[in-house]
């Protein structure tokens, strides 16, 4: 990677941290076309992180139906899990921490979560697909090299 320190560097020496670039934390959470699907901010709550865990053990650990792990409310349509029902598949209900590492390849290699059910991780890749698919509103991940932060 770019940075003095390498991969390790990635947050802390980017060139657009340094810089200060206002797209290195970039809340994507609208359309291209400005629609944010009824949400005035990017940051999930602790409940709604679990419920995409959830759907992750869905799409991963089986137990649902994969095509019901989609967004809740009315800007998608289908027949979405409620948060509810998606917890009482994958049985996370709260968020305590985070930590992300990351590949030599530019990409996030895992992130690691503790939880209500101890220490999860996660690769990089399924996650990326897990929140893309359950996330609430139109938040999404863009890249496959990304950060996840608890604050």
């Amino acid at each position: 990677m770019g940075t003095p320190s390498g991969r390790s560097g990635w947050t802390s020496q980017a060139f657009e941290k340094v810089a200060g670039s206002p797209w290195f934390y970039k809340g994507w959470y609208r359309s291209r076309s400005g629609d944010s699907c009824g949400r005035s901010h990017p940051w999930l709550t602790s409940e709604e992180m679990a419920d995409v865990l959830n759907g992750w053990k869905v799409l991963f650990g089986g137990g649902g139906d994969s095509s019901r792990v989609t967004p809740l409310g009315s800007c998608w349509g289908g027949n979405p899990y409620n948060m509810g029902d998606l917890r009482s598949i994958g049985g996370f209900t709260g968020v305590s921490g985070v930590s992300v590492t990351y590949s030599d390849g530019g990409t996030t290699n895992t992130v690691t979560f503790e939880t209500n059910k101890g220490t999860t991780a996660i690769s990089g890749g399924d996650f990326y697909k897990a929140f893309n698919l359950r996330a609430p509103g139109r938040i999404a991940l863009k890249s496959g090299l990304f950060n996840i932060e608890k604050k």
